[in-house]
């Protein structure tokens, strides 16, 4: 499936390390970059339900990179995400976070629709960079097992950010 490919890509983008380029603010994004993205924002949001595989490396200095591997299902604005021994459910009420590891399970009541949200949902995955807080280019354009792929680098506007 096309999408599940686009989604794994977009996942694996959200760790390419910071390069050394000045930036300032979100204004000095790159155009064709937004524009990439707004087309998988689109096509993402025309779906109601939606399943894909995704895999995710996380990168940090002088420690080896880990992949974890799992799956996101969504329906509505109702989604599951597997990954490992945990699993995330958020409903219209509250967000579940299962450790399958040590059989423990967290409930964390959602926020007002006003209210700065702070959790990454499958809706956030393909809007997050419209508020201001990164600054993103696409680096490399390159096909890959017969498809175009778009490599596109974020970082944070406030240097300081985690």
């Amino acid at each position: 499936m096309r999408f599940s490919f686009l989604l794994t890509i977009l996942l694996g983008l959200l760790t390419f390390p910071v390069m050394g380029q000045n930036y300032t603010s979100a204004a000095d994004s790159d155009p064709a970059a937004k524009a990439i993205l707004d087309q998988v924002r689109q096509k993402y949001e025309a779906y109601t339900t939606i399943e894909a595989n995704f895999s995710l490396e996380i990168q940090f200095p002088e420690q080896p990179v880990e992949i974890q591997k799992g799956t996101l299902s969504r329906d509505g604005d109702k989604y599951r995400a597997q990954f490992g021994v945990q699993e995330v459910m958020m409903d219209d009420q509250a967000m579940y976070m299962v450790s399958h590891n040590n059989k423990s399970v967290q409930i964390r009541d959602l926020p007002d629709e006003d209210e700065e949200a702070g959790m990454l949902s499958p809706q956030s995955l393909f809007n997050f960079y419209d508020g201001g807080d990164f600054v993103y280019t696409l680096i490399d354009t390159r096909t890959v097992d017969g498809k175009v792929v778009h490599v596109i680098e974020f970082k944070p506007t406030d240097r300081y950010s985690e």
